[in-house]
């Protein structure tokens, strides 16, 4: 396993489950954050992760660590996420679907991360508008499997855990 791998297992995973919230909370948390990353939201990701895990009542460092778990795989090739994503939504609102060749344009412009939010800010809602609403569309159901799988996670974590420290307390 790779550095970022185990950065991330050893610091945002072990706190997620380690912590003291109930397990539903912490589930919540990482669907807010699924949904929050497979949306065209660069530039504000965390910010809203912040916000709607505190308005669902989820765990908010868990909803940020999904964005940065999630964001090499959305984020970095755009033509496996958003070219599907923009497509449903141009479909479902009746556009003709002409845009996302700028969407591919401003990544491949960019000189750097500052550039490439300019870039993506640029093209507007005629853009944004498909991307967002087919994004959605597709991230609900993926979020809402994310809160089955984490709460499932969490409980058997903890189910162990305690069942070790029983275990290490009846030594």
């Amino acid at each position: 396993m790779g550095i970022i791998g185990r950065f991330f297992r050893n610091r945002f995973v072990s706190k997620i489950l380690e912590t003291d919230d109930p397990p539903n909370r912490v589930a919540r948390g990482v669907a807010v954050g699924t949904f929050i990353a497979v949306t065209p939201t660069i530039g504000f990701m965390i910010l809203l992760c912040l916000l709607f895990a505190t308005l669902a009542r989820g765990n908010r460092l868990a909803a940020v660590a999904m964005t940065f778990v999630l964001n090499p795989f959305i984020i970095i090739p755009p033509s496996y996420w958003y070219f599907p994503a923009y497509y449903l939504g141009a479909f479902l609102l009746g556009m003709d679907a002409v845009g996302f060749s700028r969407v591919l344009n401003a990544y491949e412009s960019a000189n750097g991360a500052y550039e490439l939010l300019r870039n993506l800010w640029s093209l507007g809602i005629d853009v944004y508008g498909p991307m967002f609403l087919g994004s959605a569309i597709i991230g609900a159901p993926i979020a809402f499997l994310m809160y089955i799988v984490s709460l499932r996670i969490v409980k058997r974590h903890r189910a162990k855990s305690e069942t070790a420290d029983n275990d290490a307390t009846e030594k």
